[in-house]
């Protein structure tokens, strides 16, 4: 992330002030009044990950370092839910304190999340992973054939999954 970029109607766009931190793989979300930007490397299982907190996108506070890279975050729920490289997850509700409530789910490192429809949605490559809470998580398989799955979404009663080679998939009931 070489520049953070806001926009107060999505067409004309200012450069923040970036946050002072080697950010790769970075992502960011909102929720309960605070903006939340978590990185680490996707390439780099081990490569340093971070949280960073901020009231209005130009100030921000470290919130919590790990050995780990930080692949997602998201909000829903009353809470925020960030997904570790080594398949673990850090929940916060006030985005100051975060813990560690599964240290090892059996899950793949989850690169997207999404809070949809009333429940969390992660991707890690050709697989779902969804939880009503953050904590419990179910793990299914994908579309078959597929290739990586990059990003998912839900409205209209539909999910849209997108990935590789400009497939789009689509689910009613997820």
């Amino acid at each position: 992330l070489t520049a953070l970029w806001t926009s107060t109607n999505g067409i004309d766009w200012q450069p923040n002030p970036s946050p002072t931190a080697p950010i790769s793989g970075a992502v960011i979300t909102h929720g309960n009044g605070k903006w939340v930007l978590a990185f680490g490397n996707p390439d780099y299982y081990w490569w340093p990950g971070q949280i960073l907190v901020s009231d209005d996108l130009v100030n921000w506070d470290s919130m919590f370092t790990n050995s780990v890279s930080i692949l997602g975050a998201c909000y829903g729920g009353g809470r925020f839910v960030a997904a570790r490289a080594d398949g673990a997850f850090l929940l916060s509700s006030n985005a100051v304190n975060w813990e560690d409530p599964w240290p090892d789910p059996g899950l793949p490192p989850l690169q997207e999340l999404e809070f949809l429809n009333g429940r969390f949605w992660g991707l890690a490559y050709d697989q779902f992973a969804f939880s009503p809470d953050g904590i419990q998580w179910t793990n299914s398989a994908g579309p078959t054939n597929t290739g990586p799955l990059w990003s998912v979404a839900y409205g209209a009663g539909r999910y849209v999954a997108g990935g590789d080679y400009r497939t789009v998939w689509t689910s009613t009931d997820g």
